[in-house]
């Protein structure tokens, strides 16, 4: 970040794929994770409770993101405009999710920060017994669970800490990126909020009640991003 430009930073959900077909994890009679336990498949050390339904939910998202092969819709391409316009008028502009697909990179935005890793790269689980016996080797798309430590959680606080506007886009809020949004206010940031959803306990400046689709276009007319 450069002393002296505004700096608009974008934080992205589950709700801004949502157009695209994707189906969120937590919410809906589509969710990811309506035939599952989340306290054993999205869980660090789920595996030692039930191995077959930890590693068969991780094979169900792979395949999906595999076989369906899932496309930007507007929105993305609309943080892409964001992307072009604020280089056009010198400002500094980061984008951060915690989505695991790749449609931000998809639709061309140059540079996206991953904070719960990114669904086609894998990982591996091993894990080996008191006396140096293997339990479990098998391996699952690289993404964080629960109980594990986020991506690039430095590199967030630092944006969130210089943001003159901060947008949250489509996200819940509820894997603890609340307290970016709480660094960003002690800053002076605007904090702006688009989600048909609302999150009640984050002080946003301003909020737009509706889609991802529909809250940006409102939100770029009414800053002259167009």
């Amino acid at each position: 970040m450069r002393q002296g430009k505004k700096v608009i930073s974008i934080l992205t959900g589950s709700g801004i794929s949502q157009a695209s077909g994707i189906p969120t994890f937590r919410d809906g009679g589509d969710a990811l994770w309506k035939n599952y336990k989340a306290s054993i498949c999205a869980t660090s050390g789920g595996w030692e409770d039930d191995e077959n339904m930890f590693r068969g939910f991780w094979k169900d998202v792979e395949d999906y993101f595999t076989k369906e092969f899932p496309k930007p819709n507007q929105a993305h391409h609309l943080i892409k405009n964001l992307e072009d316009f604020c280089k056009e008028r010198d400002e500094d502009f980061h984008l951060m999710t915690t989505n695991i697909d790749r449609l931000h990179e998809d639709s061309g935005v140059r540079k996206v920060i991953k904070i719960h890793g990114d669904v086609y790269k894998r990982r591996r689980i091993y894990q080996t017994d008191e006396n140096n016996k293997v339990k479990f080797d098998f391996e699952i798309p690289n993404v964080v669970l629960f109980g594990e430590n986020k991506r690039y959680t430095q590199k967030c606080y630092e944006i969130a800490y210089y943001s003159d506007l901060f947008i949250v886009v489509g996200s819940s809020l509820l894997t603890g990126e609340l307290s970016l949004l709480e660094q960003a206010k002690k800053r002076g940031a605007r904090l702006i909020e688009i989600n048909p959803n609302p999150v009640i306990q984050c002080p946003f400046d301003e909020r737009y009640t509706m889609s991802a689709i529909d809250g940006l276009i409102e939100l770029m007319r009414k800053e002259n991003y167009v």
